[in-house]
């Protein structure tokens, strides 16, 4: 995937990716595709503490992350203080191609639609280093 051996995108770049991902949730919620309060979801900790921090965090969203506690870490005591899924609940999966996992089988027994993602692309010197993938997860059956 795009980027997967440049370790330094670990550490650049994020603050870019607020505006596009925010231009994606409000068209969402205006065209009904989404539901306004819908929640990010992650399945490891890391990229999700930097999309908690520079997304999350700034359009006033929880980031909840799903999995074992070897892989989500300190979000298995954050997920406490955050909205949890309900039955009905849509949620944003982002997903960055240097980390990058496929969402359909991943979380396709908790939610009824995954949509195609959005694809934000990040440049560097002009040239395309890394693609955040934004998955939209939709229906959470309630389990």
């Amino acid at each position: 995937m795009l980027g997967e051996d440049d370790f330094t995108l670990d550490m650049v770049g994020w603050n870019n990716l607020k505006p596009a991902v925010e231009k994606i949730f409000q068209n969402d919620v205006l065209s009904g595709a989404m539901r306004k309060d819908a929640v990010i979801i992650s399945k490891k900790w890391f990229p999700a503490a930097h999309i908690d921090f520079y997304v999350a965090m700034p359009l006033k969203r929880d980031l909840i992350c799903i999995g074992d506690a070897s892989n989500i870490h300190q979000y298995a005591w954050l997920n406490t203080t955050r909205k949890l899924l309900q039955k009905g609940d849509d949620a944003y999966c982002i997903v960055p191609s240097i980390n990058y996992f496929d969402v359909n089988k991943a979380y396709a027994s908790l939610f009824i639609t995954i949509a195609a993602p959005a694809v934000v692309e990040q440049k560097r010197n002009g040239k395309a280093c890394r693609r955040f993938y934004i998955y939209r997860l939709q229906d959470y059956p309630g389990k």
